[in-house]
């Protein structure tokens, strides 16, 4: 398993203090809700029916890049996440699983400096700071993009078919109206 205590990079484009996280240095955010195994262990123990090879033959789980990173440029910033990982289920051959995405947003350290120089760029772009969320919500989410493709590729490699029911039809009785103003616009319709 790859290190993903630290889950993901920051790399600003300014104010660039040594030891100070929010002033700029390059950094690692830490993973708050467990390694990506104990994550990996924690959904297959949940949903054992999701994954009935993998449940009654065995299997190995390897994965071999998780990477996951914030750089900021002047006018835009990138949040980029590779998972590759590789999957046997029983006496199969090895299946290779590989994920790559990208985010692009607009809130920068430029854009804030600029921001707050004079009043206009506060009315106008002020109301749009965090638009996408911060960094840590856009890391959050393409990370768990990318877990989420991971369990449906294990999914179907273990066999599990979704079952979609068809829905009944429920008839809506109508009522009548309270008001005695509604009752010939209901019957016209």
């Amino acid at each position: 398993m790859p290190d993903v205590k630290g889950m993901a990079d920051y790399d600003p484009y300014l104010f660039r203090f040594p030891n100070i996280q929010w002033l700029g240095i390059a950094y690692r955010l830490e993973n708050e809700y467990g390694s990506l195994e104990y994550l990996i262990k924690k959904e297959i123990s949940i949903r054992p029916e999701r994954y009935p090879d993998l449940m009654k033959q065995g299997g190995s789980i390897q994965i071999t890049k998780f990477q996951l990173a914030s750089k900021d440029f002047c006018t835009n910033n990138q949040i980029t996440i590779e998972m590759q990982a590789n999957v046997q289920i029983g006496r199969a051959g090895q299946e290779a699983f590989q994920y790559i995405d990208q985010l692009e947003t607009y809130v920068t350290d430029c854009f804030h400096l600029a921001m707050g120089i004079p009043i206009l760029p506060l009315v106008w772009y002020g109301s749009y700071v965090g638009f996408r969320g911060n960094r840590e919500d856009q890391l959050n989410q393409v990370g768990r993009n990318a877990i989420e493709a991971f369990f449906r590729f294990l999914e179907k490699k273990s066999g599990y078919q979704e079952v979609n029911l068809p829905a009944k039809a429920k008839a809506i009785p109508m009522e009548q109206p309270a008001d005695p103003k509604l009752k010939p616009i209901m019957e016209e319709l």
